[in-house]
């Protein structure tokens, strides 16, 4: 997005840069600034992208002009440059702030409530948990992830949870943080009892399928997500955490995972942090997907497959049913897309239903 002030609209160089980037329709401000808009350029329509970069030709460059402009966009981690997006409230999303004082503290949440509920066609709905990372609230992580955008075209409920704010043991500023895990044993019970009290409190308000309540956590909501399975095993479906593995930057491997944990997807990124995608048998990303192969009675040896920039290992189980992945992101760093999102839909928690004995069906 760029801001010129004093430009000429009839300036020749100018024209040919509107010309090769922007269209042709403009609009004009009640202050007479000037703005057009970039074309839909092909290749960038996947679900949760839009092409947003505008050019605006300003009458006057106000301090307060150029701050309004600037906080209209954001650009988060993505591969290549990023991902340009304009930036949305809770409104624009159309999330409700949700609140409950649990286990003494107030915490929070942001709800998505398909319009198809709103017409009585269907019964009951699929709850997909999302789990932000540190330093990362609710309303970022609906930015980031769109799954309230998958929730709408796919027809289920989205929760996502913000964690309390606490400080790492380096003592940095108290941002968002799921104190999970041997580092934290008070503050993880802490967190699981929340998570757990989320999906209680939509599936008591909302006809939730509880056989079809799924959880997903970038980076530090990764690590969470992992420790809800065992601290609530038959709670969740399937899985899919993001960024992180259980094992790699000092934690330690979850070797109390139990037997019904279901199906799970890991999804790092090329460039990630850690161990990012190394797969040596003495690192945590082998060494988690070996303890799930065991519990799931599955071949440690995968299938490859590759489909543009997504590089999996798939472990099936005797019939055929993909209960561990493992994909690795070419180029992506530390982050979630939305393309992720819809990607884990629908190859993956669309697929799953837990049935009443406890045990996980896939559907084909």
């Amino acid at each position: 997005a760029i801001r010129m002030v004093d430009y000429s609209q009839e300036d020749e160089k100018l024209i040919a840069f509107l010309q090769r980037f922007y269209c042709s329709k403009k609009f004009i401000d009640e202050d007479g600034d000037v703005f057009y808009f970039s074309k839909n350029m092909t290749g960038f329509n996947w679900m949760g992208y839009e092409a947003c970069e505008s050019l605006c030709l300003a009458s006057k460059n106000t301090e307060e002009k150029m701050c309004e402009f600037l906080a209209t966009y954001k650009r988060f981690f993505a591969d290549n440059m990023g991902r340009l997006m304009i930036t949305r409230s809770v409104k624009d999303m159309g999330l409700i702030h949700c609140e409950k004082v649990i286990n003494g503290k107030r915490r929070h949440w942001l709800l998505y409530i398909p319009s198809s509920y709103k017409t009585g066609k269907k019964k009951s709905f699929p709850l997909v948990m999302a789990i932000p990372g540190y330093s990362c609230n609710d309303w970022y992580l609906a930015q980031i992830s769109d799954w309230h955008v998958v929730g709408e075209k796919r027809d289920f409920f989205v929760v996502y949870p913000c964690a309390f704010p606490g400080s790492t043991p380096s003592g940095c500023v108290p941002l968002p943080m799921w104190k999970s895990g041997e580092m934290y044993p008070n503050d993880r019970e802490d967190n699981e009892i929340f998570l757990k009290k989320v999906v209680e409190d939509t599936c008591e308000k909302y006809p939730i399928d509880q056989s079809r309540i799924f959880v997903s956590g970038h980076s530090n909501g990764s690590k969470m997500t992992q420790e809800l399975l065992c601290a609530y095993p038959g709670l969740f479906t399937a899985a899919a955490p993001i960024g992180f593995v259980c094992g790699e930057l000092g934690t330690n491997l979850l070797r109390n995972i139990p037997d019904n944990v279901g199906p799970i997807w890991y999804i790092k990124g090329e460039n990630d942090i850690g161990i990012a995608c190394d797969m040596d048998e003495n690192l945590a990303n082998q060494g988690m997907i070996n303890i799930l192969c065991k519990i799931n009675h599955v071949s440690e040896k995968p299938v490859i497959y590759r489909n543009g920039k997504y590089e999996s290992l798939i472990y099936y189980n005797e019939n055929h049913v993909p209960v561990v992945k493992f994909t690795k992101v070419i180029d992506m760093p530390h982050a979630q897309t939305p393309e992720m999102s819809l990607m884990i839909w629908d190859e993956f928690f669309s697929r799953f239903r837990r049935m009443p004995g406890g045990t996980v069906s896939y559907v084909w």
